[in-house]
């Protein structure tokens, strides 16, 4: 980041300098994304469309029609998310965590719930690949979970991606850590899923 914008990398070499209150990018090798400060200064509300490439509906909690979102829409907890094809989506569910939906992903928003102790963010993964990124800030006290036909998976860290294939849940994790309770532990005892004990 600099006074002048954001440079996202696409290559492997490239260089930044501020002069003057100003940000200058050469560009060595690859392709490097450069984003207006005034653009990146932007963030989302809590419960928005923050970022969108291609189409993403919301079914409304129990029903309704379906209808067609675009960024700065609002998303409701109980509603079903869906990407089409070639579509991505960015969604900022609570200050501190958003989930980005790749293609042909469906989601349902089961639990957003803001504080500044205990914040809550569950979601059920009906197909697809999504990633979750929760900001630092929040790391240790978020309960950010991910259902899937296999199990929970409850984030300790800040970045992962779950995906649901042929009916099986699988996790990636990108940064920190992500405990995986099977879905009999969790109907036995829905406590089981605290992200902040038991095994990995």
């Amino acid at each position: 980041k600099t006074p002048s914008g954001v440079a996202a990398a696409r290559g492997t070499f490239y260089a930044v300098a501020v002069e003057d209150g100003k940000g200058f990018v050469q560009v060595k090798e690859g392709k490097v994304a450069v984003t207006p400060a005034n653009k990146a200064g932007e963030e989302a509300n809590p419960g928005t469309v923050s970022k969108l490439t291609g189409k993403l509906t919301m079914i409304p909690e129990g029903g309704g029609a379906e209808q067609e979102l675009k960024i700065g829409d609002s998303v409701s907890v109980g509603s079903t998310l869906k990407t089409g094809p070639d579509s991505t989506a960015i969604i900022r569910l609570s200050k501190d965590s958003a989930i980005n939906m790749v293609e042909n992903t469906e989601t349902i928003i089961e639990v957003v719930e803001e504080s500044d102790t205990t914040p809550k963010v569950h979601l059920d993964l009906k197909s697809g690949t999504m990633s979750a990124l929760i900001k630092p800030v929040a790391k240790g006290k978020m309960d950010f979970r991910i259902k899937t036909p296999s199990g929970v998976a409850a984030a300790r860290g800040t970045f992962y991606s779950v995906a649901v294939e042929d009916g099986r849940g699988y996790v990636n994790v990108k940064d920190g850590e992500v405990k995986v309770i099977p879905l009999d532990e969790i109907d036995a005892d829905p406590d089981q899923a605290d992200p902040a004990g038991g095994a990995n």
